[in-house]
């Protein structure tokens, strides 16, 4: 039996970024007059992403986990603190580049490629753990209506512009099942003009086969 599953969306999005970016500050040459700036454009885009879910799963997720499986509780929240840390570092090293003369930029963007490289591997375990272990204690103890209600305190949290970015985010880092469950859950839960304005970017994203691919499956 498939179970709701309140990572498999998100996460996807999040490996979407998390490997693009850091592809892109490894080609960047910090020498070249300007590429560095939009190497830290695209970080700080990053970051904004991986900020925004880890304060949702802290402020929903986490506290269910603490009541559930106090020990894996801890543990998350370690690899959080960890998590945090390193971002925090990354961002002083993307405020430095911004202004950086060019020995500087060069220098500073090896590092910001070596740090990325650090924190895709952290949070590439941490949600690895999250699909396996954190799933298999709330399969456990709580039903699929209950995670519904979880899911929908997530959403709750995010303003529509926000919502609308994740869905642009993750839906091209999906196969094509997922994309037709979720495009069917949003239709279900919106107007037609809800809808098109929320996945407008969305759709500029995924193409417009693939687009049409989905909806047509929904018809």
């Amino acid at each position: 039996m498939n179970r709701l599953d309140l990572f498999v969306f998100i996460h996807k999005g999040i490996r979407r970024i998390l490997f693009d970016t850091t592809l892109k500050v490894a080609a960047t040459d910090c020498s070249a007059g300007g590429e560095e700036i939009l190497a830290a454009e695209a970080v700080a885009r990053m970051l904004g992403f991986l900020e925004s879910h880890a304060t949702d799963e802290d402020a929903i997720i986490l506290p269910e986990i603490s009541e559930l499986a106090p020990e894996l509780y801890i543990d998350l929240r370690a690899e959080h603190a960890r998590l945090e840390g390193l971002q925090s570092e990354i961002h002083g090293i993307v405020e430095r580049l911004r202004t950086a003369n060019e020995p500087e930029a060069v220098s500073l963007g090896r590092r910001l490629s070596e740090r990325l490289c650090s924190l895709t591997s952290l949070q590439l375990n941490h949600m690895a753990r999250e699909e396996t272990e954190v799933n298999r204690v709330l399969w456990a103890h709580r039903t699929d209506p209950q995670l519904q209600l979880l899911r929908e305190r997530i959403l709750d949290r995010n303003t529509p512009e926000q919502l609308a970015e994740w869905y642009a985010l993750s839906l091209p880092a999906m196969n094509a099942l997922e994309r037709r469950i979720l495009l069917s859950g949003l239709q279900a839960a919106m107007t037609q003009e809800q809808f098109e304005r929320t996945t407008a970017s969305a759709r500029a994203a995924l193409g417009e086969r693939k687009w049409l691919a989905a909806l047509t499956a929904l018809a």
